[in-house]
């Protein structure tokens, strides 16, 4: 009985230890601002660790580029996406560049890209 005991939890031990843990993926959100007009804003760019880094400006399910007012709008899109803000900066003189570093916990590389599009993964089919 014991015998028996002892193989069952050996057995719910390896299925319980074969799951995905969770565990914390980044992406930065950057904009660029224009000259001294800061309404003036350019395409939202994401950065998820991809290789390739041309064309990552966010766009609609048409391919469409998305013009946000401003980074947090795009923070907003990401917040309801699961993404949280983990730390902001800017950087630039006349151009100025926001950058937001976002995390999410995920238990699969398949889910950093959930429910967004950057130009580059309409082109190529992502």
């Amino acid at each position: 009985m014991k015998q028996l005991f002892t193989l069952i939890v050996a057995l719910m031990s390896t299925v319980v230890l074969s799951a995905q843990q969770p565990y914390k993926v980044y992406c930065t959100l950057s904009a660029v601002h224009h000259g001294t007009n800061i309404a003036s804003l350019s395409r939202v760019e994401v950065d998820y660790g991809q290789e390739r880094m041309t064309k990552n400006y966010l766009v609609d399910e048409y391919g469409k580029a998305i013009n946000y007012r401003s980074v947090t709008a795009a923070a907003n899109d990401f917040a309801k996406l699961g993404w949280v803000l983990e730390d902001s900066y800017v950087v630039g003189e006349d151009n100025i560049r926001c950058i937001w570093v976002m995390s999410k916990m995920v238990t699969d590389d398949s889910e950093i890209t959930e429910g967004f599009k950057t130009r580059h993964m309409i082109e190529h089919g992502e």
